[in-house]
C-alpha cells in the first residue's frame, strides 16, 4: 500500500555498483563533497582503502554508475579528483572514518589515518599519531 521512495542508490550496496573519487588535498575533499551534497548525489566521504592511499587520508565513495555526471558536475565547479577507481574487490572498499578503541586508562579514537588517545579521567591528550595528509 504504502511504497518509500527511492533514492539514486539503493540501500544494499555491493561493492561492484560503488567507485570511489581521490583528490590530492583534504580541502579538494570537502569542496567536492558540498558540491555533490548540494545537486542531491548519494555519496559518502570516507578513508580510503590502503591500495590506493595517495597522501590525503579522505575519498569519495559514489555511485559507479553515475560516473560521468558526477565528474562533469566537478569539473563545471573547478574540483578535479586525481582518480577514479571502481571497487571491484573487497580490498578496495573504503574504510569507515571513525573507529573507537578501549584501552581501559585510555581510549583511542582513530579518524581515518589520524589517531587520537585520550586519558579517559582526565580528557587530556596523551599521544597523536598519523595524518599525512597536505
Amino acid at each position: 500500500m504504502f511504497r518509500r521512495k527511492e533514492s539514486k542508490v539503493s540501500s544494499g550496496r555491493q561493492n561492484s555498483d560503488r567507485g570511489i573519487l581521490v583528490f590530492e588535498n583534504t580541502s579538494e575533499v570537502i569542496r567536492a563533497e558540498n558540491v555533490l551534497k548540494k545537486k542531491g548525489w548519494m555519496i559518502r566521504v570516507m578513508g580510503p582503502p590502503p591500495e590506493i592511499r595517495s597522501g590525503c587520508d579522505l575519498v569519495i565513495e559514489f555511485p559507479l554508475i553515475e560516473e560521468l555526471n558526477i565528474l562533469r558536475t566537478l569539473q563545471k565547479a573547478g574540483v578535479q579528483p586525481s582518480e577514479t577507481v571502481p571497487v571491484s574487490s573487497p580490498l578496495l572498499k573504503p574504510v569507515d572514518l571513525f573507529q573507537n578503541r578501549d584501552f581501559g586508562k585510555h581510549l583511542m579514537i582513530r579518524a581515518a589515518n589520524m589517531k587520537l588517545t585520550v586519558d579517559k579521567e582526565t580528557m587530556k591528550i596523551v599521544n597523536i599519531s598519523g595524518g599525512g595528509c597536505p
